[in-house]
């Protein structure tokens, strides 16, 4: 059994793109991920260095996306998949180089470019924005998001569905330790 998922290319921003891929269903548990059986989606990541960060904001959505990339830090800055780990309590994350997987770590539930984007839209739209000026956003902020994610708010369309480049506003050189 398969199930879509994300390949994030890492390197300058006029080449990031992102592929939609169809990978094997996470083969223990739902909600977790063996991240050595997707090695072969991340050409040159060593097997033995891969790991799955959570999306925590996916998880305050009721999903649970997971970013395997390779630990050994080597490659490109992949702002698009480091963005994703982003703690909404304090705004950390987990900086990527290289290439990058994202999957939904349930089985039967597809993540595609559209799941993608509007996962991204949000983060980089909104959660950013607070840490960005130096604010924590609340619990009544965080909820709104949430709200707002849910109801399709952050649902822009993308191209064919297939590849899709990351939208022209973002501008990944101006966010911190990306320039």
């Amino acid at each position: 059994m398969s199930q879509k998922a994300v390949v994030l290319h890492a390197g300058p921003s006029s080449a990031r793109k992102a592929t939609e891929v169809s990978v094997p269903q996470p083969s223990g548990q739902p909600g977790s991920v063996h991240p050595p059986e997707y090695i072969e989606f991340l050409p040159g990541a060593d097997p033995d260095h891969l790991l799955a960060a959570d999306c925590p904001f996916s998880q305050l959505t009721g999903k649970h996306v997971v970013v395997i990339y390779d630990s050994r830090g080597k490659g490109q800055p992949n702002p698009c998949a480091s963005r994703l780990t982003t703690n909404v309590e304090n705004g950390l994350e987990i900086e990527v180089k290289g290439d990058a997987l994202v999957l939904y770590a349930l089985h039967n539930t597809g993540f595609g470019i559209q799941q993608w984007s509007e996962l991204d839209n949000v983060i980089y739209d909104e959660l950013l924005e607070f840490f960005g000026q130096g604010l924590k956003p609340q619990k009544v902020d965080i909820d709104r998001l949430v709200k707002d994610f849910k109801s399709g708010k952050f649902n822009y369309p993308v191209d064919d569905g297939k590849t899709g480049d990351e939208d022209a506003n973002k501008d990944d050189g101006s966010l911190p330790g990306w320039g």
